[in-house]
């Protein structure tokens, strides 16, 4: 994650989910959420943050997916203040898998 503070942190929580997928890769249930307050976590660098879902039982033939979202930071076209990713164009993950 590549966080770009200008004059402030953003406007809400960084939210990671844990969700079970359907046949579809569509999230149809979340089994685990972790809310990070803006204001605690590490900017730049870029610095390692843990967090632990303690998921026990998962079946291995169903598919999971992580989604990281911020549902009340405004879009307003501008990248100061907000949360963001760092890429890599190689494709190591053909599919996203």
């Amino acid at each position: 994650m590549v966080l770009n503070y200008v004059s402030k942190v953003p406007e809400d929580n960084y939210y990671i989910d844990v969700v079970l997928l359907d046949t579809n890769y569509n999230p149809v249930s979340t089994l685990f959420t972790a809310a990070l307050a803006s204001n605690n976590i590490p900017g730049a660098p870029p610095t390692a943050y843990s967090i632990y879902p303690r998921l026990t039982g998962l079946d291995t033939t169903k598919n999971y997916g992580i989604v990281l979202r911020s549902p009340a930071t405004i879009d307003d076209a501008s990248t100061n203040n907000k949360y963001g990713f760092a890429y890599g164009d190689s494709n190591p993950y053909a599919n996203g898998f």
